[in-house]
């Protein structure tokens, strides 16, 4: 790739002054609940109302840098675990304060998200599901709290969001009814399969409308996804075999949108995790960004 090749990175996206971390409960100034994470790590209560943020009992295992194509520092993410393997995200500015903290559980979803300015938290956000036996949300709910002088006070719980699905005899997915209030709607899935292997996935709305492709390599690894608006290709991602975005792009009427998209490129170590990764618009041969990934854990 075009333009001097700098050191590693990863991008931590610039003016964030709002920190997010997901947490289970729902009611009016009361403890926080946590799932899937122990108590021991990101928010402690003080007098048991009061809230606090800590690190304790959680091991860093990841940290991505962020620099620009002249070496400028943006900040970093930190990726941290607990003991029973709970995860969470940590985004810091360039200046160490904590913008942005994402808890999320086994399923990968984020369950819990605290939002803060200027280092004080001023928000948090909880997010409740409900998963079938393939791992599908079957329900989802969320609660918003506003934080004031470390106290939180709920609102009333947002409308369950529900989803029910059909499968194949391979176990994947040709119907997914999403239901949020009153209204329904319903996804079809055709599966196209090479050698028993899932190789194309294609969806359609109510009306028979295509609203998107997922295309799979024969180890079953994503290759790309397309999505689909009128008949048109508005949006596709691509993936290499690690499972990393190597380009999102933009369409509009079906012609893509130079300058609008990202390519990513990779380097990576020998154990096939990644060490540095480059990110150029679309319609340029040198790269806006770098990531710089750190294994402290390891």
């Amino acid at each position: 790739m075009a333009g001097k090749k700098p050191k590693p990175g990863k991008k931590a996206k610039k003016d964030r002054s709002v920190l997010m971390l997901c947490i289970f409960g729902a009611a009016i100034v009361l403890m926080l609940v946590w799932l899937g994470l122990s108590n021991a790590g990101l928010l402690k209560h003080l007098g048991g109302k009061k809230l606090a943020f800590s690190t304790d009992g959680l091991t860093e295992y990841q940290k991505v840098s962020c620099y620009d194509a002249v070496d400028a520092y943006y900040g970093y993410s930190s990726y941290l675990k607990d003991a029973d393997g709970g995860k969470v995200r940590l985004d810091y500015d360039k200046n160490g304060v904590l913008s942005l903290a994402t808890v999320y559980n086994a399923q990968g979803d984020a369950a819990r998200i605290l939002s803060a300015t200027n280092g004080e938290i001023t928000s948090v956000t909880e997010n409740a599901y409900e998963y079938d036996a393939h791992g599908s949300m079957t329900r989802y709910v969320s609660t918003y709290g506003r934080v004031d002088s470390g106290y939180v006070t709920y609102d009333e719980p947002g409308s369950p969001v529900t989803y029910a699905y059909a499968y194949d005899d391979s176990g994947h997915m040709t119907q997914k009814t999403r239901t949020a209030g009153s209204a329904s709607a319903v996804t079809t899935y055709r599966n196209t399969y090479d050698a028993g292997a899932l190789s194309l996935s294609e969806a359609y709305d109510e009306s028979g409308a295509l609203t998107g492709k997922t295309a799979y390599r024969p180890d079953g690894t994503k290759k790309s996804v397309e999505t689909y608006s009128g008949g048109q290709l508005t949006e596709q991602e691509q993936f290499d075999e690690h499972g990393n975005m190597t380009r999102h792009l933009f369409y509009e009427d079906g012609v893509q949108q130079l300058g609008d998209g990202s390519i990513f490129t990779y380097d990576y170590n020998s154990d096939g995790s990644i060490s540095v990764k480059y990110d150029a618009t679309d319609d340029s041969s040198s790269y806006n960004y770098y990531y710089v990934y750190e294994y402290p854990a390891q």
